[in-house]
């Protein structure tokens, strides 16, 4: 039977966990039903990212609270106020004949196998490639770490070294999107576009290596996270634990590889 209408969401978590499972669980179940018209909910500053459906956007005060996203969750919503945004996002949909699937609002972790999941890239237009070293300052890594790393490639590669980052990163001073004065609005379709435009992105393993490898950037990362995406041809991933002199000089060699 010919399913006409899908609604997927709403999703009021994460940045990070929108990347690894929201978007590509979203994509998995429009090529697995193909609606006629698919809507996910989201981030109001996030519906770039679903150029294949049609969206959505929650209360622009979730999107715009980054720390009390955590997971799948936002802190500062209950499941009763869930199901009262469903409720308002749907009656926003003129179609009644709709499906809903989203993912289950909880602090118990829900795994997505893999097979479930389709990861694209993410369109944003016309990219034009830039002699830019893209440093992500995760709060996956130490602030110590970080720094020391930050300051080696300032060093080592001057003015070509740029940093930016949303609010859960390190390195707030040197943060390029902080000067933006429409952040909460455009800040991750910049930081999308920043990644598509950069020589090289380095970044601690996170959802910024895995955009990274969705846009074809060349990125080192270092750490430990499952592989979501396997893309050796444009990405170093360096274990955990690596001693910060070898992990700066292998930075350095990446880098000075990539034409």
């Amino acid at each position: 039977m010919k399913v006409r209408n899908v609604l997927f969401g709403p999703f009021i978590g994460d940045f990070s966990t929108e990347i690894i499972t929201n978007r590509p669980y979203a994509r998995w179940i429009y090529e697995v039903l193909k609606p006629e018209k698919i809507f996910v909910a989201t981030h109001s500053n996030r519906c770039f990212l679903y150029d294949w459906a049609e969206t959505i956007p929650v209360f622009e005060d979730l999107s715009r609270d980054e720390l009390n996203q955590n997971g799948v969750l936002h802190n500062s919503v209950s499941q009763k106020d869930v199901i009262l945004i469903t409720k308002k996002v749907k009656s926003l949909i003129p179609e009644k004949d709709i499906i809903h699937i989203n993912i289950m609002y909880s602090k118990n972790v829900h795994w997505y196998p893999l097979y479930k999941k389709i990861f694209t890239s993410i369109d944003i237009g016309k990219i034009n490639k830039k002699n830019l070293i893209l440093f992500i300052p995760s709060i996956n890594e130490k602030y110590a770490a970080t720094r020391e790393i930050h300051d080696h490639l300032c060093n080592e590669f001057g003015d070509a070294v740029i940093v930016a980052g949303d609010m859960k990163t390190h390195l707030h001073e040197n943060n390029v999107m902080f000067r933006n004065p429409t952040y909460f609005k455009d800040i991750y379709y910049d930081m999308i576009r920043l990644i598509s435009e950069a020589k090289v992105v380095v970044a601690p393993n996170s959802h910024w290596t895995l955009i990274a490898q969705l846009q074809k950037t060349p990125v080192v990362s270092w750490g430990s996270m499952p592989r979501y995406y396997d893309d050796d041809q444009h990405s170093m991933i360096l274990p955990e634990n690596i001693p910060i002199s070898n992990l700066k000089n292998l930075i350095s060699s990446y880098i000075n590889s990539i034409k």
